[in-house]
């Protein structure tokens, strides 16, 4: 029988096969001999773990349970950014692809060059870009002297998808303005008005603020004619409440009733005086002096951009849709 039983000389707690009570044994432990006083039968005890080791268990335990959480938001991250990528290139494709015979090709075409300018922006090809729109069948656009800077070339991409190349053919540094032209015949343009909207308009504007973050398609943002003059009373601007960002900067500021471009927008205020908020503020210069600006550089062009191909009974919906197929993303290098 395997037995319990203490060592008389060193205390040992010692098991196994001995004789009954009163029989010598030897301790393996200190070799001393004894003769057995007591036993009894053996019983195996399960110690309990000390707090060490739950501590190091609880330990364990948290820090798999937060690899396992920081993991999944990471899958998940991954998994919206991919779905919200596919919706932009679809979104892209949808105007090139369409029911066409070569729909297939026309799409891969549109992935392509949207990896070209996202990956120019990343590696730093592109130092910068914004909001432009056409104003002629024959490749005439505008856009803002502060995205084109002192470039005489930049890359346009179009409602499209396209990208295409345009020359910087005239600038104005104090108004902001900055003519292009590339060779290209858009589907849509807008007439520049020379007429003043009123106080209270509902005006919009259609553009590319910050990209990479809020993604490829155009943005609308709506608001109203605030004032018809800019910062300080200046006469050359309106005072908007359409809310705009970085890069919506020489967007088309268009009449929701007329489809008629009535100014370009140049600026917000980052705050107002005692350190305001300044969400609902914006400029745009007024587009009478976009066609002054245009004149001097083309008559031609001057009179063409004041005929509009824009039915006279058309939607709010139709009015919105013509700007957005009438702006371009402006890439600057």
């Amino acid at each position: 029988m395997n037995l319990h039983f203490i060592c008389p000389h060193c205390g040992q707690h010692l098991e196994g096969d001995v004789p009954p009570v009163g029989s010598d044994a030897t301790c393996p432990s200190c070799g001393n001999g004894f003769k057995v006083a007591a036993a009894v039968p053996a019983r195996h005890h399960h110690h309990a773990p000390d707090r060490e080791q739950l501590r190091r268990e609880e330990a364990r335990g948290k820090t798999m349970f937060f690899l396992i959480i920081g993991g999944a938001a990471l899958l998940l991250g991954l998994l919206g950014w991919g779905v919200s990528v596919a919706l932009s290139w679809r979104e892209d494709a949808r105007e090139v692809s369409g029911k066409k015979p070569g729909a297939v090709d026309a799409f891969v075409d549109v992935l392509k060059q949207q990896n070209e300018w996202r990956n120019g922006i990343a590696s730093g090809k592109y130092r910068g870009s914004g909001t432009g729109f056409w104003i002629s069948e024959d490749g005439w656009l505008l856009t803002s002297h502060g995205v084109t800077g002192n470039a005489s070339k930049v890359d346009v991409r179009t409602a499209a998808g396209k990208i295409i190349s345009a020359k910087v053919t005239a600038t104005d540094e104090k108004l902001d303005i900055a003519l292009l032209q590339a060779e290209f015949k858009p589907a849509v343009w807008l007439p520049v008005s020379t007429e003043e909207p009123g106080i209270g308009d509902n005006v919009f504007t259609v553009g590319f603020p910050d990209t990479l973050v809020q993604g490829v398609p155009a943005k609308f943002t709506g608001g109203r004619i605030s004032s018809l003059t800019g910062i300080r009373d200046d006469k050359s601007f309106y005072q908007t409440s359409v809310p705009v960002q970085p890069g919506n900067s020489g967007g088309a500021l268009a009449h929701s009733k007329t489809g008629w471009v009535v100014g370009m927008m140049t600026l917000k205020p980052t705050a107002v005086a005692g350190g305001g908020s300044a969400d609902n503020v914006s400029y745009a210069l007024k587009s009478a002096l976009l066609q002054d600006f245009i004149k001097k550089q083309n008559a031609a062009l001057g009179a063409a951009v004041q005929k509009s191909t824009l039915p006279a009974n058309a939607t709010e919906r139709e009015v919105i849709s013509r700007v957005e197929q009438a702006t371009a993303l402006v890439l600057v290098e």
